[in-house]
Order: structure tokens, then C-alpha cells, then sequence
């Protein structure tokens, strides 16, 4: 410094305290005093910094310079002349005609405490600023050659003048201060330490590795050994400085450099976290000299060495640890604990914010940023990274909703583009969420309102299935993102019967007759009667009446049931009118004369009917009222006019039926009307009111009767049919015989109706709990013992006529008239089976071939077994049948060898005795017949359930396995099978297997190393290591992994990976599980709600499992549980189904006896196609 002073530089000591500046400032002013240099110190501490204006700050360091150089000057007088100045520019001009004037020699004015007053703000910038001024008047003005200023402080060059806008203090000598080296001369402490330790250069050494040199800290630990020589340094450094440290820091030295750190909490956590860095990293912080290093080095704690900084010595290290640090950043911020450990595991993602801990953190990032206030730079660092992984997984959500429904990625888009591109398929993707969902809420809403409205129905079944398509097609994907569509399509297409459909905005159609083909005839409660054309370019729901009448007319009748040609017609009113009509063409009843009316009953007509006599060719009118209980007898006479000819008298004298009237008809030979009444009779008349008989049985009033020959000349022993309100139909003769009773609703029984071929019966109800809308119509086949074909239901409130499409016995059609909805439904009767091919008893197993999957076998409870061949969309064809010659015998259970060929087909078949019947199809030319190859006997008495396993039994590639299970004996058996010969082989004998189980079913693998076996209360079992003649087959029973009292029946299937087997049980959960699993997960399994499941198929395809049971149900699913589709089949129970191999047919037989087949692999398109030509119909 005192070659610097000498050559007239300006020089400062900015070091952190406690360094030796003092020292160094009063050696150097005793060593220029000796050479004539005049000295002064300026403390401005001394000063003051409270309280203190800017005059007289600056009036007090005048006055120390004028007081310490002895100046011969009026300083008063002097700062007053100068009061039109600023306080700086005084201070400049004492300096230049004062200072500068008065002496002579060299001048050095030493500063301290410079860090005292940087807080003062401007005026103290003014005074660094005269500072500079008087080094950069040098050149210009040679006495100020003379002036020097050394300052001292604990502040960084860039710290004196705060305004931007002044050129920064950047003038002067800067002067290190390094501290004690173990080269410096270091006697005076080697001294100090003599007659208190044995070695005091060594100790000194010692010292200085604790202390670093720091002088204060050097002095310090010297006194403690002095005061402790028996103590080793380390021990002393631990017990009396570093062990609670803040109590033993006297004098003050180490709370000062925590002050330092702590002052400001602005830039505290980035002082903290520079400092955290040097003390865990090995490689330590490079020196940049930037301002926070500059006031990290100012506290004293870290210090300059080889370019990097490190902590100044190990007492600093231990006393500001890493700990220490820590505990500081967590009360500076509220992310310092978080941001420690970020720091301390590389940064790693693991430990970054998220949450309300980001949260907090921002809003202190955001606060600090409000206050001005420097914000650190891991803090920045920490909090962004954090608010970025937050994006991220935003983002990520996002990317996995698009990657669900977009398969394909726009390539080679420009870099420009990538967000864009990325918005507008979130946006895309977004909406085609919000499209599929709204396409299965529609598709629920359609298989809602089916029953209500089935064309309607249908028809936004087809536009829902085309927008899903359109949703594929832009997904680019082979199958649609949603089921439900096409479920709904499938489910309404497989069971549609309305053809048609009319609103006729009648109030109420009472009357419903065909006229001809493509014309249909409507009476009203409102007095209207309508003609309608089926034909005419119209919508459906709003079809143009060719035809309508505006007077009173309740109820229409013609003289015959196909009212096409006939000229008159009557009526019949709610005011008690019957009325004649004559049209002058089939189109022209508005231009018809109203013949006659008569005054016919009291109340309302409930009845009409007209005949033309064949014996006299006159024309007649029959009449019933609502509440009267009369039928009468009119005739229309040659003058044009109705005369009542004869009121009916019943027997014991009363009116027809007292109670009222109900139902009125003609028979076929018009030489017989049927009456019906509320007394729970039905009455046969001659045309003359003659009683011919009583039709009694019914325990409710009787609400329709109805001929037979009035609509068809083939009627067999039913003649006469009548409904009743106690939900039966009784079938009788022609001459009033009873025959049968059809327990036909649970509701009223409200019309009756014949088929024109006689072989069919139509029913109609109300008030049926059954049927949600209250009614229902249904279709009995006469042929076979009266059972149930088919039911109708759409119409709501009750049924009150419907009749048959006349001469339409190969497109059989029915239309149905609703009370209260005003609707005419023209329903599409199915075809029936003949009664001699379909099996008479239930269908309980059913396979498809399992080479030509046109083909197809079933096996009854009538003892029958039956060949079959079908084409989409007709009934099967029964192509031969087998049956047993003991009447006793039923057929339980076949299967066929899979591995068949059409040249030899091995089809095994089990029974009620316990026998097994080994078949093969023969052909001879066209035909193709069922022929049994040999037999033998089980033992187990009644076979429940068998398979065939899929392959050869050892090394005999010509043996197959079967399985088989009974009710007696031991319950599972295995038979090896001469597939060549169709014969058992005595010769291989496998040892049976008795499980407790009951009600055994059994699969084999698709590999054939397995055999899964289902049974009651839900027990599942596996047997394996059946394949080799030395093995014994080894038994393992699954359990559940939480077991219940009771479980229902299962029944198990394998898929086509032989390590996967299902379970269904009887309430419809399926369970998927692997063969290697000691348990069933319970909770795993999906509920189909399919209650009454009998059987279960699984596809070798796609793995999708079929369900059959109560209620003619069939439905399938896929793995996840989703139902794929729904089918129903005639009535009852489904007791076995398959899928063909290909994957292309689902097969059923159940209750009814007659075997369906559904076409399974449509899609949307081939859907949308059968229901558009059913529509065409």
C-alpha cells in the first residue's frame, strides 16, 4: 500500500471485518507521517448515519479535515459563502481552495467505516462521486497530484454508488488482505505462546490449519491455549468456540458473519445457497467476481483461493454447516427444505413441488418480485423446474387422452408447427370424447324407447351406428372406439317385428280392418273413421289419409274381413246411433249418401257388425250396447230404412248379457254370432236369436270372442276362441265344446284374433305388470299345442282390435290398433318351424360342426337327436334325426370330435341312463344320415356333461379323451376313443377321478393339457397331466380369495390361450383367471347381471364369451366385461349354445325346442344394411 500511496494512487480496503484494516491503516499513517506525507482519518462511523441531514453530514467531514490538518480557515464562514452549492460541491471546493491551498505536501485522507453510511443513499453517491472527481482532476490540475484517499469498509467497489444513473466508483488500487501465512512473520505469536506449550512454531502451524490465518480468529485460538496449554487445539476449537458457539463468541466475531448473511433477507437465500454449494460440492464454486459472490466473500466466511471459493477455514465449515443452512433457507422461504434436498440429489425430478407446497412457493416467488426483492437463483431454478414437471404431466394427461383415440400422427410437419398441430388435436380430440359419449347415451336412450317406438327406434339406430362409423373412419382405426352403437343397431335389427307404423290422431282406434293390401281402415272414439294408403310416398309417422268421415262413428263393420270391394258399410256411436253406409268406390266415401241411422241403444254402440243374408240377399245389422246388456237384429229394408227386427233373449229370459256387452262377431258360414259379456260368459246365436250355447270357465268378464272360419277355411279342432279379463284364452269347438286354455297374460285378455291359415291365435292385453307400457300382443301356435311364438309390445294403454293381413300366409302380418296412443303397428310375424322337425321337448345341448360351420347338431330332452343346416336369416333346415327306441331316454349332452372331417364326423352323445352313443354322419347322395357306430355304459347314471379333449391321447394319434361326469359313482371319467372306429378302447384304462362336487361341467383346454371342471356353490377345479399313459391325472381345487356361504353353479371354459380358463356363475359374473393360480380374485370379476346363466361359450376367435338362461337371453361379451350383444330367442330357457369355429355363428337351443342361429360377425355396415331393407319392407 505504501508504494502505492507513494506513486499517488488512490487505494481501498474492502475487506470483511475483523482482517486487520485498522492495523494496516495505522502502520501505514505512522509510516507516511515519518516521511512528511500529511495524514488524516475520516471515521464515518463517527459521523453518524441517524438522524443526520446532508449538510451536516457533510459539514462534519470538513470539519474533521479542517480540525485534524489544522487549517487556518473560517469553516462557518466559508460554508455559508458557498450555500447556493449542493453539500458535495462544498465539500469539493474546501477541498480545491482549502485543503489543497493550505498544505503543501503530499495529502493522503484515509475513510473507514465507509459500509457505516451506504444506506444514507444519494448523498453519500455525491460524496464517492466528489471522491472520483478529484483522481480525474489530476491530469488537468496538477496540485490535485498531491491528494490521495484510501478507503476502508466491509462493501465491494460496485456498493458506493448505488445510482445507475452515475458512473460507477471504478478508480483506485484495491488492497487483499489475505490473512496470516505460515511464510509471514509470525514471532510476535510464536512469543506469546513461549513457556506455554513445548513447540510453538508447530503449534502456530496448527493454529493456522484451524483459523485459515484469519487474524482475529488466529489471535483468539493463540489466548485459548495460553489459557488451556494441557488441552489439544481440537479439543479446544470444539469446547470453546465451535460447542455453543453464539454464548462463546466474545468478543463478537462469529455472530457478526452470520449478521452479515442474515441482514438482508433479500438476497439471504442466494448468499445461502452459493454457500450451500461450496460446502457439498468437491469441485467447489468458480470465482466470477459477480455481486453475490462479492458479498458472500464481504461476510468473511468464504475466501478466494486458485480461482474457486472455498470456506475460509474448518471452524466456519462447523459452525455454518450444512445443518445450519438448511434450518436458515427454511425460515427465509417455505420451499427450503425442498429445495435443500433438490440441491443435494442432483436436481433430481423426484423432489421438485407440486401441489399446494408449488403453490405457496409461487406466491412467495410473486411477492418477492412485488417487494423488489432479489430473488435467488436456484430459488428461480427450483420453483420453475417444478412449475414446468406441473406442465408436463398437464401435458402428458392430455398426450394419453389424444393417444386413446388418435392411432396415427401427422408425420413431417414443420417445427413450426408442432404446437399448433398439438392444439388442434387436443381440441379434435376432445370433441370426439365428447361425440362417443354422447352416441352411448343415445344408444341407451334407443334400447329405451324400442318397445314404445320400434321403427322409430331403428331408424336412429342407423344414425347413431353411421356416426360412429364416421368416428372410425377419422380415427383411422379398424374398429370403433365405442360399443354401444352398434349393440343398439344389432339388438333392434335381430328383434324388430313393426313393419309399420301409423299415427292416426284419432282419439282412440277402436276399429281396425285391411282393405286389401296396402290399405287399412280406422274408427275412432272421436266419431272418425279414416282410410290410410301404405303406399304413398309419405313418412311413416305422418301417413296421408286417403279417406275420413267427421260424423259419429265409433266403431266400422263390412260385410266380410277383406273389405276391399264391399259397397256398404256400418256404424256404430258414442251416441247411440247405428248408421248405413254406401260408398260410391273404394276411394269415394266422401261423396257417399247416408242411407239410415237409427236410435239403437241407450249409451254408446259397443258393437256393430253387418251381413248380407245368403238366404234372402237382404242386408242385416247386429247391434250391442255398452251398458244395456242388448244385442239386436236390424234389417235394412227395400225403402232404405233399418227396422229392428228382434232384440236377443238369453234362456232364463234376460237381455243377452246383463252386465253389458263386450265382444260381438260372425262366423265364417254367417249362420252363427258370438256374443260376450261382462257376466263371464260367451254365447253362441243362431242369425234368429236363438241360443245355441253357453261358453262358460272364465272367472272374468269375457272381453272378446272370435270364429275362426271368419277368416280362414283351414281351421282345425279350434273353432271359436274368447279372452277373458282373467288373463286366459280358452280354445272351443264349433259346437261350443271346451278344448284347451292358453294361460295367455297376466293382464286382461282384451282381443282375440285367428290367422287366415287358422294355425295361428293373436292375443292382446292390458294392464299387464309384464310389460312396462301396461300391454302386450302375442303370437300362440295352434299347430303345436298352443305355445308361445313371439310377442309384440309398443302400444300404450290397451289393445281394443286387430286383425290379420287377409291371404297372407307366407308374409304373415298383423296390425294392432292402441286405445290410447292412437297407433296403428303393422307387426312381421316370424316363421314358424314345423312342429314335426323341431324337437318336442327342450334342446339340451347343441354343437356346431367343426369343419363346415353350416352345419350343426342338437340333442333333446324328447330323446331325438337332429342334423341341421341353416343360411343367414331362414330357420334351419332339419337335414335327418336320430332317436332312441326306449321312450324313457334322454339325450343330455353331445359333442363332436374336434378334429372332425367331412368324410368322419365322431359325435359322442350322452344320456339319462349313463349311456354314451358314438354317431357319425353318413351320406348317401343328397342325404345325409345319423347313424349310431357302437355304445357303452358310464356307470355314472344320468351323463350331465362331457368333451372331447383336443388331442391324441399319447402317442395314439388315432385315441382321443373323453370326459365325462354323472350323478353317480365316480363323477368324472375318461374314455379313450378309437376316432377311426368310432369305438371304445377297452385296452386303455385311466383311473376315474371323485370330486364332492354336484352339477359338474366340464371343458378341456384348447391345448388339451387341462380340464376345467365348474360344479355348485361356485367350486371350480383343474385337472391335469391326462395326456400320458404312465401319468395319473393330478387334481387341483381353485378357491376364492374371500369366500362366501353360498355360491350359485359355475360353469368354466377355456380361450384360445390354453393358460387362461373363465368362470361364469349362474347370477352372470365371469371371472378370467390363469391355470397357475392358487386363487380367484372375487373382486376381480365383472357383473354382467345376467341372472339365470345356464351355459357359457367361449370364442376360439376374439375370446369373447357367450351367456345363455332365463328369459330366452343370449348375450355376449368381450374380456372387460362390455356387453357385444343381444339376442333373444323364442321362449323359456336356454340350455346350451355354441360358437361356430370360425367365429362367424352363435348356435342356441333351449325350452322351445328349436335351435337358432345368429349371425355374429356383422358389422356396423353389413348392420346398417338389414335394417334399411327391413325398413324397405
Amino acid at each position: 500500500m505504501d508504494r502505492y500511496i507513494d506513486s499517488g494512487e488512490f487505494c481501498y480496503i474492502l475487506n470483511s471485518r475483523q482482517m486487520g484494516k485498522s492495523s494496516l491503516k495505522l502502520r501505514a499513517m505512522q509510516k507516511l507521517a515519518d516521511r512528511g506525507v500529511a495524514c488524516v482519518e475520516i471515521d464515518l462511523a463517527g459521523i453518524g448515519t441517524v438522524d443526520v441531514s446532508e449538510a451536516q453530514w457533510y459539514n462534519s467531514i470538513a470539519d474533521e479535515l479542517a480540525t485534524q490538518f489544522d487549517l487556518d480557515a473560517e469553516l462557518e464562514i466559508f460554508w455559508d459563502t458557498h450555500a447556493r452549492l449542493p453539500e458535495s460541491k462544498r465539500l469539493a471546493n474546501f477541498i480545491d481552495e482549502i485543503v489543497l491551498e493550505q498544505i503543501d505536501s503530499q495529502i493522503v485522507i484515509f475513510i473507514d467505516e465507509i459500509d457505516q453510511v451506504l444506506s444514507l443513499g444519494a448523498f453519500t453517491d455525491n460524496f464517492f462521486g466528489t471522491i472520483r472527481s478529484c483522481a480525474e482532476r489530476r491530469a488537468a490540475r496538477p496540485k490535485y497530484q498531491r491528494l490521495s484517499f484510501v478507503l476502508l469498509g466491509v462493501a465491494a467497489p460496485t456498493d458506493l454508488i448505488k445510482d445507475r444513473q452515475i458512473t460507477p466508483f471504478n478508480i483506485g488500487r484495491a488492497i487483499e488482505l489475505n490473512g496470516l501465512q505460515i511464510t509471514d512473520d509470525l514471532s510476535p505469536l510464536i512469543r506469546g505462546l513461549e513457556g506455554s506449550v513445548a513447540n510453538p512454531s508447530q503449534t502456530i502451524a496448527e493454529i493456522l490449519d484451524w483459523t485459515g490465518g484469519q487474524p482475529f480468529l488466529t489471535q483468539k485460538l493463540c489466548q485459548l491455549v495460553v489459557e488451556s496449554p494441557q488441552d489439544a487445539i481440537a479439543q479446544i476449537v470444539s469446547t470453546k468456540i465451535i460447542d455453543n458457539w453464539k454464548e462463546r463468541d466474545s468478543p463478537v466475531h462469529l455472530r457478526t458473519i452470520e449478521a452479515r448473511l442474515l441482514a438482508k433477507r433479500e438476497i439471504s437465500s442466494h448468499l445461502l445457497q452459493q454457500y450451500r454449494y461450496i460446502i457439498t460440492s468437491k469441485s467447489g464454486l468458480i470465482a466470477n467476481n459477480s455481486p453475490e459472490q462479492q458479498s458472500l466473500r464481504l461476510s468473511g466466511l468464504v475466501v478466494e483461493r486458485a480461482g474457486k471459493l472455498q470456506v475460509y477455514n474448518p471452524i466456519y465449515q462447523q459452525v455454518f454447516s450444512r445443518d445450519w443452512v438448511d434450518r436458515q433457507l427454511a425460515d427465509i422461504c417455505p420451499h427450503g427444505k425442498a429445495l435443500t434436498d433438490w440441491l443435494d440429489r442432483d436436481r433430481s425430478d423426484v423432489f421438485l413441488l407440486d401441489g399446494d407446497a408449488l403453490d405457496a412457493a409461487i406466491s412467495w416467488k410473486e411477492f418477492q418480485w412485488r417487494q423488489n426483492q432479489l430473488i435467488g437463483i436456484e430459488d428461480t431454478a427450483f420453483i420453475d423446474r417444478s412449475q414446468a414437471r406441473r406442465t408436463d404431466w398437464k401435458l402428458k394427461k392430455i398426450q394419453d387422452r389424444i393417444k386413446k383415440f388418435v392411432k396415427i400422427l401427422l408425420l413431417l410437419i414443420g417445427i413450426g408447427l408442432v404446437l399448433l398441430v398439438s392444439l388442434i388435436w387436443l381440441g379434435r380430440s376432445l370433441t370426439i370424447s365428447d361425440r362417443l359419449d354422447r352416441l352411448e347415451r343415445t344408444s341407451t336412450q334407443i334400447m329405451q324407447q324400442y318397445e314404445f317406438a320400434p321403427i322409430d327406434s331403428l331408424q336412429a339406430a342407423i344414425e347413431n351406428a353411421k356416426k360412429s362409423q364416421a368416428i372410425r373412419m377419422t380415427l383411422m382405426g379398424d374398429r370403433s372406439p365405442t360399443i354401444g352403437p352398434k349393440l343398439a343397431l344389432q339388438k333392434l335389427v335381430d328383434s324388430i317385428q313393426e313393419i309399420d307404423e301409423i299415427q292416426t290422431y284419432q282419439q282412440g282406434v277402436n276399429t281396425v280392418y285391411f282393405c286389401g293390401n296396402d290399405r287399412i281402415f280406422t274408427a275412432g272414439s272421436d266419431g272418425t273413421i279414416k282410410l290410410w294408403d301404405r303406399t304413398a310416398n309419405i313418412p311413416i309417422s305422418e301417413p296421408k289419409p286417403a279417406i275420413a268421415l267427421q260424423d259419429e262413428a265409433k266403431i266400422i263393420s263390412f260385410t266380410s274381413e277383406n273389405p276391399e270391394c264391399d259397397r256398404m258399410f256400418a256404424t256404430g256411436s258414442s251416441d247411440g246411433y247405428i248408421r248405413l253406409w254406401e260408398k260410391l268406390g273404394i276411394d269415394r266415401i266422401q261423396n257417399k249418401a247416408k242411407i239410415d241411422q237409427a236410435a239403437a241403444h241407450q249409451g254408446s254402440v259397443q258393437n256393430v257388425r253387418l251381413l248380407r243374408d245368403r238366404r234372402d240377399d237382404r242386408l242385416y245389422v247386429f247391434s250391442t250396447g255398452e251398458t244395456d246388456g242388448k244385442l239386436k237384429k236390424w234389417q235394412f229394408d227395400n225403402n232404405n230404412r233399418l227396422n229392428l227386427l228382434k232384440t236377443f233373449v238369453a234362456l232364463d229370459g234376460n237381455v243377452a248379457h246383463p252386465q253389458g256387452v263386450v265382444s260381438l262377431n260372425l262366423n265364417g258360414k254367417k249362420d252363427r254370432i258370438g256374443s260376450a259379456g261382462q257376466d263371464n260368459t260367451a254365447k253362441i246365436w243362431d242369425l234368429d236369436g236363438n241360443p245355441i250355447a253357453i261358453l262358460s270357465g272364465h272367472i272374468g268378464a269375457v272381453n272378446s270372442i272370435y270364429f275362426c272360419s271368419s277368416v280362414s277355411n283351414n281351421c282345425t279342432d279350434y273353432e271359436i276362441a274368447t279372452g277373458s279379463s282373467d288373463g286366459t284364452v280358452r280354445l272351443w269347438s264349433a259346437d261350443g265344446k271346451y278344448l284347451k286354455t292358453i294361460n295367455a297374460h297376466t293382464g286382461e285378455v282384451r282381443a282375440v284374433r285367428f290367422s287366415p291359415d287358422g294355425k295361428l291365435l293373436a292375443t292382446a292385453s292390458a294392464k299387464d305388470p309384464t310389460a312396462s307400457n301396461g300391454n302386450s300382443v302375442r303370437i300362440w301356435n295352434l299347430e303345436d299345442n298352443g305355445k308361445l311364438i313371439t310377442e309384440f309390445k309398443g302400444h300404450q294403454g290397451s289393445i281394443e282390435s286387430m286383425r290379420f293381413k287377409p291371404n297372407s300366409n307366407l308374409d304373415r302380418q298383423l296390425a294392432t290398433s292402441g286405445r290410447d296412443d292412437s297407433i296403428i303397428r303393422i307387426w312381421k310375424i316370424p316363421e314358424v318351424m314345423p312342429s314335426k322337425h323341431k324337437h318336442q321337448e327342450k334342446i339340451n345341448s347343441v354343437r356346431f360342426d367343426p369343419y363346415d360351420s353350416r352345419y350343426f347338431i342338437t340333442a333333446g330332452e324328447d330323446g331325438k337327436i337332429a342334423w341341421w343346416s341353416h343360411s343367414p336369416g331362414q330357420l334351419p333346415q332339419q337335414l335327418s334325426s336320430f332317436s332312441a327306441k326306449d321312450k324313457k331316454i334322454k339325450f343330455n349332452t353331445i359333442r363332436i370330435y374336434p378334429n372332425s372331417t367331412p368324410n368322419k364326423r365322431s359325435i359322442a352323445v350322452g344320456d339319462s341312463q349313463g349311456n354314451i352313443r358314438l354317431l357319425e354322419i353318413e351320406t348317401d347322395g343328397d342325404k345325409q344320415n345319423i347313424v349310431e357306430v357302437s355304445s357303452f355304459n358310464t356307470g355314472q347314471g344320468n351323463v350331465d356333461s362331457m368333451d372331447w379333449n383336443y388331442k391324441p391321447y399319447g402317442d395314439r394319434a388315432d385315441v382321443c379323451l373323453l370326459a365325462t361326469t354323472g350323478q353317480t359313482g365316480d363323477n368324472i371319467k375318461f374314455w379313450a376313443i378309437d376316432i377311426n372306429e368310432n369305438k371304445l378302447v377297452d385296452s386303455i384304462v385311466i383311473p376315474p377321478i371323485h370330486l364332492d362336487y354336484s352339477h359338474l361341467t366340464l371343458r378341456f383346454s384348447k391345448d388339451g393339457e387341462s380340464l376345467g371342471i365348474g360344479a355348485d356353490k361356485g367350486r371350480v377345479a383343474l385337472i391335469t397331466k391326462i395326456e400320458r399313459l404312465a401319468q395319473i391325472p393330478q387334481v387341483k381345487k381353485l378357491k376364492y380369495d374371500r369366500e362366501k356361504a353360498l355360491r350359485s353353479k359355475v360353469i368354466v371354459g377355456f380361450s384360445k390361450d390354453p393358460q387362461l380358463f373363465t368362470i361364469v356363475s349362474k347370477e352372470g359374473k365371469i371371472w378370467r383367471s390363469e391355470i397357475e393360480a392358487k386363487l380367484i380374485e372375487d373382486e376381480k370379476g365383472v357383473q354382467t347381471y345376467q341372472a339365470g346363466t345356464e351355459n357359457i361359450d367361449i370364442s376360439s376367435q376374439d375370446g369373447s364369451i357367450a351367456t345363455g338362461g332365463a328369459g330366452a337371453a343370449l348375450r355376449i361379451w368381450d374380456v372387460r366385461g362390455r356387453q357385444l350383444a343381444d339376442f333373444r330367442g323364442y321362449w323359456g330357457t336356454i340350455r346350451s349354445i355354441n360358437f361356430s369355429r370360425d367365429g362367424k355363428y352363435l348356435l342356441a337351443g333351449g325350452d322351445d325346442g328349436i335351435p337358432l342361429v345368429w349371425q355374429i360377425d356383422r358389422q356396423i355396415p353389413d348392420l346398417i344394411e338389414q335394417a334399411n331393407r327391413w325398413l324397405a319392407r
